[in-house]
């Protein structure tokens, strides 16, 4: 009997790249169906699923109690969160969700609320032995007046609102933000690594070689040892996801630092996908407990690729 399975951010890139992969190769497996805040001749996806529904925006009142009428309604066997917002609003084990028979793929709520704040992120990792972004004081700054930092949002996403500005402009920023985090600049390479965690622990890693719009557009794909022995850290100190993502850039002090964990697949997954390594596939396979090895799609190849992205024109109705 085919299971429901609902993906949230309909419009986004790595919606799209979940949704083709269900109609393409999980179809017998699965009742496709995508939400989204726009309607449906914005989303791609749209046209991939047997169902589309509009819902409300995130910061909406009204969200959550739709959302959950929603998996009511169409007996929505998985719920996939693809921003953080939804994400937090519902962890692994809400007694709602558990009432209701849905499946989430995201993380507890005692996750959630470590990598809920980037703040609180970088205290918990730093505290268990992870190199991270120095974080500076605001009473700090002063003393950084020839430097340039960088700043983000506590709960930004995407690398929306993310940016380096000089020292003496940081003041002016965060009285106007003041949830905006001040760190250290760290140097390139800037890496996404994409981690399989189900029983066993496997990942590859993304060189982020070009970006739009904080998406990875340009990648190196490559394994490596050390930032794999950082994936099984993080898999032995937070309950993470079947399919998650994080990113590292090189420190100050020369070793890799840990700049954000993302409890989702990442918008750049569909890189690792095209190389041969499918993350998503194999999430599909353990989401939906499929009789297949999620191993068989997480294919590596020897030497460095380069894998680029390029954008298809749809017409919409």
């Amino acid at each position: 009997m085919k299971k429901n399975i609902l993906i949230s951010a309909g419009g986004t890139a790595t919606a799209w790249h979940l949704a083709s992969l269900v109609s393409e190769k999980f179809t017998s497996y699965f009742n496709l169906f995508v939400c989204d805040i726009n309607p449906p001749y914005l989303i791609p996806a749209a046209r991939l699923a047997q169902r589309f529904f509009q819902v409300p925006r995130i910061d909406n009142p009204e969200h959550h109690s739709c959302m959950l009428a929603l998996f009511a309604e169409h007996r929505i066997d998985i719920f996939v969160p693809l921003i953080d917002a939804d994400v937090q609003g519902f962890p692994t084990d809400a007694p709602e969700l558990e009432k209701l028979g849905v499946k989430s793929t995201g993380v507890p709520s005692s996750t959630s609320a470590v990598i809920g704040n980037k703040r609180n992120l970088s205290a918990f990792l730093e505290s268990h032995g992870f190199t991270v972004p120095k974080t500076v004081l605001l009473e700090e700054v002063a003393d950084q007046s020839s430097r340039r930092l960088f700043l983000k949002p506590e709960h930004g996403f995407g690398s929306k609102g993310a940016r380096i500005a000089e020292a003496e402009e940081v003041l002016h920023m965060v009285a106007r933000e003041p949830d905006l985090m001040i760190q250290e600049l760290c140097h390139e390479p800037e890496v996404t690594v994409d981690v399989f965690n189900h029983g066993t622990v496997l990942s590859l890693c993304r060189e982020r070689l070009e970006t739009k719009a904080g998406v990875c557009t340009k990648a190196r794909i490559f394994s490596d040892v050390v930032l794999h022995s950082l994936a099984v850290r993080l898999c032995n100190v937070l309950d993470l996801p079947v399919a998650f993502c994080f990113q590292v850039m090189m420190g100050t002090d020369g070793n890799w630092a840990i700049t954000d964990v993302n409890p989702r697949l990442g918008a750049g997954t569909a890189l690792s996908d095209a190389y041969g390594w499918s993350l998503a596939s194999a999430a599909l396979v353990c989401w939906g407990d499929l009789p297949l090895d999620p191993c068989q799609f997480l294919r590596t190849l020897p030497g460095d690729k380069h894998v680029v992205r390029v954008y298809k024109e749809l017409v919409m109705d």
